[in-house]
């Protein structure tokens, strides 16, 4: 079922691709697809393997999907606007995929017409240097508060669905995950 739901997920943002017109919920449902039910899917097991009761099964479902969310948020985040040598990989690959995220959802819901129509030209051509063109326009939004502040009420619906386990060791390093998740550098 799993798998199943993470091939639609990721066939569901392929599908996308390029659609400038996708919102934040659709967005949050190809996430949902993927990165969390993806993240779901190992805290269950991992809490089935441990011989847990169904309800921490469930707060561990629960606390996958939304770490799910705050991860790929913030790694959306990230591959816009971090430091290549810093993070050791190679940023801008959503942008040169065409695939919209959160921030990029925001930034277009949020300029005008003419600005829009600018940005939809730049996203609709992708090119190395894309990410740099972008900046300016990011700068004068709300969108990478607004998606650092969606990230982070994830990550508190995750550490809302750990208060239904009982204090451990395991627990507290599920809390610093959650953290990390959300504190990776931009």
């Amino acid at each position: 079922r799993a798998t199943n739901l993470v091939c639609e997920g990721e066939l569901a943002q392929i599908y996308e691709r390029g659609n400038h017109e996708l919102g934040e919920e659709q967005y949050l449902e190809i996430i949902n697809g993927k990165t969390a039910e993806l993240c779901a899917i190992s805290t269950q097991m991992g809490a089935l393997y441990a011989g847990a009761d169904e309800s921490i099964v469930q707060a561990m479902d629960e606390y996958g999907r939304a770490l799910g969310v705050a991860f790929q948020i913030t790694d959306d985040l990230l591959d816009l606007l971090g430091d290549e040598e810093q993070m050791g990989k190679s940023l801008g690959s959503d942008l040169q995929k065409e695939k919209l995220t959160l921030p990029l959802i925001r930034l277009l819901d949020q300029c005008s017409p003419e600005d829009r129509a600018t940005l939809q030209e730049i996203l609709s051509q992708p090119d190395p240097n894309t990410r740099q063109r972008l900046t300016q326009y990011i700068k004068n939004s709300d969108a990478i508060d607004y998606a650092g502040n969606r990230a982070r009420e994830f990550a508190k619906q995750a550490r809302d669905a750990l208060q239904n386990c009982p204090a451990s060791p395991a627990r507290q390093i599920l809390e610093e995950l959650t953290e990390f998740a959300i504190q990776r550098t931009i």
